[in-house]
């Protein structure tokens, strides 16, 4: 057998390591998309933005407690399968799994395009989706960033190929477009493709070409995140597209690198989502909520306190939106947002304080007091209601007698 031959099946076996616990955890994932338990706290208001798109004004002006800084593509994509499953949630959380998988494919279709072997597109494609499911509690929440995400890199299998007309680079240019009015942040790859397309080294030879695309790819989605980072609110899911590019890169090296080294380069990469996975169970001990295990058994405890918020007699304030949704309750105050127009001077909190103390809310629900932006607020909340329970979907208030 050849040395390139037993590299490539040392590569299978790599694949194989990093693909059978994400397939596991897959599973566990898909399982849990029709339960009514809240995976993230986006995931409601998401919802009330899908139902929006159909039935009122997406962007209200003024906005007051309620806000929407995103684009409005994916309201449109999800609603209009939330209309057809009746739970535009659900719908959210499917739409996420299927584009996170096509993400998976596209890496691997992109590896080929660039001349890897199919055992090395393989390789991307399987460290893609180990790395992501264990650093991040994304993959099947009802969230754009991943439909974004597909719908943009879906844009690379028309630049990359030799033959660029103009009709390919029109529909790159489409696709990279439709996904950032899915999610803002998806800057990073027509980014990159414009940077190439326009400094390319026309005499360089082809496998030189596409290794400058990678590099211009993930240096600046990662350049990219980390910016985005600093930003107030903000969660992992902008390294995702980062993500995405160096386990391209990584397949790319793999193809170019000299035969002595390319086992030493598999088994580092192979390593990543073992070393994340660790801290993964690291973080979840220390803070279980995000944890899907956590999730699938409270869900009695959801149904409980989704079943009260529909009982209250009266407006509810919910922090976690999905409550309020599944409750069939209409809500006017988003507490996730209301934070950063707090923190950067807004008078709102103040206002809303004005209504807790006139006990306009008939239920409550936080996931501790601190969820309240500001001081008056929680004086407020102590003031005018008192605890009423305490479950696994956090802590209901109602008014003081």
């Amino acid at each position: 057998m050849t040395t390139r031959g037993r590299d490539d099946r040392a590569l299978a076996l790599a694949v194989t390591a990093l693909a059978a616990p994400s397939l596991f955890a897959l599973v566990r994932i898909a399982r849990i998309i029709p339960l009514h338990v809240s995976l993230d706290s986006n995931e409601g208001w998401n919802a009330y933005q899908a139902v929006a798109a159909f039935t009122r004004d997406l962007y209200p002006h003024p906005p007051r407690f309620f806000f929407n800084n995103y684009p409005p593509l994916s309201f449109y994509v999800v609603g209009a399968l939330g209309r057809f499953i009746g739970d535009p949630i659900v719908a959210g959380r499917l739409i996420a799994i299927t584009a996170f998988l096509a993400l998976a494919v596209m890496a691997g279709l992109a590896a080929r395009h660039m001349r890897c072997t199919r055992i090395e597109a393989a390789f991307a494609s399987a460290l893609f989706v180990a790395t992501t499911l264990a650093l991040s509690h994304y993959v099947g929440i009802d969230d754009p960033q991943f439909l974004g995400q597909a719908v943009a890199t879906a844009g690379v299998l028309w630049v990359i190929p030799e033959s660029r007309s103009w009709r390919r680079l029109w529909l790159a240019a489409a696709f990279m477009s439709a996904g950032i009015f899915i999610k803002h942040n998806l800057v990073a790859l027509p980014l990159a493709a414009v940077a190439w397309l326009w400094l390319r080294d026309r005499a360089a030879g082809r496998r030189l070409i596409h290794v400058a695309f990678c590099m211009w790819y993930a240096g600046l989605a990662s350049l990219l995140g980390v910016l985005f980072l600093g930003g107030d609110g903000v969660d992992w899911n902008v390294m995702f597209e980062s993500n995405f590019a160096w386990c391209l890169t990584a397949a790319l090296a793999l193809n170019r690198l000299p035969a002595r080294s390319r086992i030493a380069w598999a088994v580092a990469f192979a390593l990543l989502p073992a070393v994340a996975a660790t801290l993964a169970i690291g973080r979840a001990r220390l803070d279980p909520e995000p944890s899907l295990g956590v999730h699938s058994g409270h869900v009695p405890g959801f149904e409980e306190e989704v079943a009260f918020i529909a009982r209250a007699q009266g407006p509810v304030l919910c922090e976690d939106l999905a409550l309020c949704f599944w409750a069939g309750r209409s809500v006017d105050v988003d507490l996730v947002n209301l934070r950063q127009e707090v923190k950067h001077g807004s008078r709102a909190g103040d206002d809303l304080a004005r209504l807790l103390d006139r006990h306009a809310y008939a239920s409550i629900q936080l996931s501790a007091v601190d969820a309240l932006p500001g001081k008056p607020l929680r004086e407020a909340l102590a003031r005018s209601y008192v605890l009423l329970q305490q479950s696994p979907a956090g802590l209901l208030f109602v008014p003081r007698p």
